[in-house]
């Protein structure tokens, strides 16, 4: 296989296409790359192509129905991610003093992370470090942690046990809530009956993720067999179909909160739900020990410490 030699400001330029690769080469689903990474499926195409034409080799196999990674595939992996580290390397080696810190600094939000917390976190690193550029990518807080491939920290609900070498520091918690639609419909009857009876209502399930877990356990715990009438992913997909009268959703309350939905759903209370709690979220950012080297990540996380959420 011929490998690539980039000069530093080529790795500069072709760093999101490596990035690219990598993700790929991680999900091994050409659509879930381009949900996660913010780009086309047409640019992440074109991107895997220029990478097989440089290198002259085929990177993935492509099926019908699957995509593999190659021998050289595999190969060109551990070249991607050695070339971004050295790259980042260089970048940390020549900076002239924390006070001047400058370069790129990838954060990972869920969307509700970026509208209530990203901005006071921010707002004394920009004024102490003007020179660094932020980028932002939004998704799923199931996604963040795998992110922390791509991305420098993630802001967003995590599990209480993280994977091994991964740092997090807590700002603040939020409840999950069952939500039902505030207008009068099918569904808001159904919940008002009483005794409300779980199995006549029809449920709008998380796909993935935290949520998914919480609800999955407390229906478990009641004894209920839900009537699941669509699984999503993402909370403000649950608020909209709530909202416009197809099921009864889980919502963390700080979604709920932060929402242009909020009005056209309303909370379920304890006599509706019963005292059994659905479940704590803790948001947190994470980082990998590792990426703490890098002096820009290093000065941000220790704005997150100093934040007052």
């Amino acid at each position: 296989m011929k490998l690539m030699k980039y000069s530093g400001a080529e790795i500069g330029m072709n760093g999101h296409s490596l990035q690219l690769f990598l993700h790929l080469a991680r999900t091994l689903h050409y659509g879930r790359t381009s949900r996660e990474c913010h780009v086309s499926p047409s640019t992440l195409s074109r991107a895997i192509q220029r990478l097989e034409q440089e290198a002259e080799v085929t990177l993935f196999d492509r099926g019908p129905r699957s995509v593999t990674l190659t021998e050289a595939g595999a190969r060109f992996r551990e070249y991607a991610a050695e070339s971004l580290e050295r790259w980042a390397e260089f970048r940390r080696t020549t900076k002239k003093s924390d006070r001047q810190l400058s370069g790129p600094l990838t954060i990972f939000c869920t969307v509700t992370a970026t509208h209530s917390l990203l901005p006071t976190v921010m707002r004394d690193f920009r004024e102490a470090h003007p020179g660094v550029k932020i980028r932002l990518a939004t998704g799923y807080a199931a996604a963040a942690l795998g992110m922390l491939d791509e991305v420098d920290l993630t802001i967003a609900a995590v599990p209480q046990k993280l994977p091994r070498g991964v740092l997090r520091r807590v700002l603040t918690h939020t409840a999950l809530r069952f939500v039902a639609p505030s207008t009068d419909c099918a569904v808001s009857r159904e919940v008002e009956r009483r005794p409300l009876v779980w199995s006549r209502v029809p449920i709008v399930m998380p796909e993935f993720g935290l949520a998914r877990v919480a609800v999955d356990a407390w229906f478990d715990r009641q004894g209920i067999y839900p009537e699941i009438y669509s699984e999503v992913a993402g909370s403000e997909a649950t608020l909209a179909l709530v909202a416009m009268g197809c099921g009864v959703g889980a919502v963390p309350q700080m979604v709920i909160e932060r929402s242009a939905m909020h009005e056209k759903v309303r909370v379920l209370n304890e006599v509706e739900v019963g005292p059994s709690e659905l479940g704590i979220f803790t948001v947190a950012a994470c980082v990998r020990k590792k990426t703490l080297e890098n002096p820009v990540v290093a000065a941000f996380w220790q704005a997150v410490g100093r934040a007052e959420i």
